[in-house]
């Protein structure tokens, strides 16, 4: 293992590798329960779908440990499952079966794009205030979900919101759970969102507010989302629409958390590292949608790990491992009622506001299209419509402002795309 893996050649030990494998999987364990959380509430079979996020979880880290050698996780990720079932499904454009075979289609485009070097090119031609603008309005839409399923905000079908009161007792449960994460967050607990987790759901079950089910049993079946992807409306506009949308998702959620963690590595983007490691997440974002779960992403939570001294394939190996035994705990998972994961949300959105901090915000033509996207998403709870605004406002500022010439030719093909599904969707 110490050849295969090359550790001493890497800086690292295998200590230090163990520690790191736990460090990580203890700051993104959230996952296996939130994920099921979001999508049960497009009808999906909760159990499938926490079999479905630790079997593909399991195979794209698997992947990142044996052929990329990276200490990085891959996992569902959090904003992608939202914009499924909140922009997608829960707005009628796609069934969740559709909406499978969108995020299959997605990844197999992400891995056609990657054998021919093209993702990492249309990566950069992206105007990178747009991805900062784009994961800072996902995060936005995040909160707003997040608080919503607490019962803090009331949507009114006017599109206005309202404080909802009085609060029950579960939603001041998680509220003060809520607190303490954050309190834990600040001290850099790196298992935080898992401790916050806990808490919520010890105080429940003390409050009778929940009940125990026990702690291990055969892992629930997978068959009620396997293999349901439902491919028959793939020529619609409607599904060429959302698969647009959720191929943009899917591309910055991913590709920059993945750039972001290479540079904290040290590695060049130029790294022949990071291509493989954009293989492993397009495949496991096909094996998700096969097993029922939506697009995986990069987890910037890998981050933990590597700052107490991962650095080898060790680590994420360590991570499939734990993630692995969690098949066996399910009456746990399911035990943790809703309320005890909804403020991971909230606090999951707040982190990916942290993007917004490298926007030029003394260049009205870099700052004003991110803001849109910021107002636009989660007040008209629509990713999709953001992202239209967006792409739109900065193509047209940049040329009424003198600037056309930073216009890349893939920000004209994006726009453009964007205003004529929108447009067709709109007149149709």
């Amino acid at each position: 293992m110490a050849r295969f893996y090359k550790v001493r050649e890497n800086g690292s030990t295998f200590r230090n590798e163990i520690v790191a494998g736990f460090t990580t999987f203890s700051s993104m364990a959230y996952v296996v329960i939130v994920n099921p959380l979001i999508l049960s509430f497009a009808n999906m079979d909760e159990g499938a779908v926490m079999v479905a996020t630790i079997l593909s979880t399991l195979i794209a880290t698997l992947l990142m440990s044996l052929f990329v050698n990276s200490p990085i996780a891959i996992a569902p990720g959090m904003g992608v499952s939202t914009f499924l079932v909140f922009s997608l499904i829960g707005k009628g454009l796609l069934s969740w079966q559709e909406a499978l075979a969108a995020v299959f289609i997605a990844g197999a485009i992400l891995l056609v794009l990657n054998l021919f070097r093209l993702r990492a090119r249309f990566l950069h031609a992206i105007p990178p205030s747009l991805m900062k603008g784009a994961i800072g309005g996902i995060g936005l839409f995040l909160i707003t979900v997040g608080l919503r399923e607490l019962g803090i905000i009331i949507p009114h079908i006017n599109g206005m919101i309202s404080i909802g009161a009085p609060l029950p007792g579960p939603t001041l449960l998680a509220l003060m759970g809520l607190l303490v994460t954050i309190y834990l967050l600040k001290k850099e607990f790196q298992s935080a969102f898992l401790l916050g987790i806990g808490l919520i759901w010890i105080v429940s079950l003390a409050t009778h507010m929940s009940e125990w089910k026990g702690v291990f049993s055969l892992p629930p079946s997978l068959m009620p989302t396997l293999g349901k992807l439902d491919f028959s409306a793939i020529f619609t506009l409607r599904f060429l629409r959302a698969l647009f949308a959720l191929y943009l998702v899917t591309l910055f959620d991913s590709s920059t958390a993945l750039l972001t963690l290479y540079r904290f590595l040290g590695f060049s983007e130029s790294n022949k590292e990071l291509t493989k490691a954009l293989y492993a997440d397009a495949i496991g974002t096909m094996g998700g949608a096969f097993f029922g779960t939506g697009s995986l992403a990069i987890h910037l939570e890998s981050a933990s790990g590597i700052r107490v001294g991962g650095r080898t394939g060790v680590t994420s190996l360590i991570v499939a491992i734990c993630f692995a035994l969690t098949l066996f705990i399910y009456p746990v998972i399911s035990s943790i009622p809703p309320f005890a994961s909804s403020p991971i949300l909230v606090l999951i959105g707040v982190m990916m506001l942290k993007e917004l901090r490298g926007i030029a915000f003394n260049d009205i033509t870099e700052w004003l299209p991110p803001f849109l996207m910021l107002i636009v998403m989660p007040l008209f709870f629509s990713i999709f419509l953001g992202f239209v605004v967006g792409f739109i406002a900065h193509l047209l500022i940049k040329i009424l402002s003198g600037k056309g010439k930073e216009l890349s030719w893939f920000t004209w093909v994006i726009a453009m795309l964007l205003g004529l599904f929108e447009g067709m969707n709109r007149f149709s």
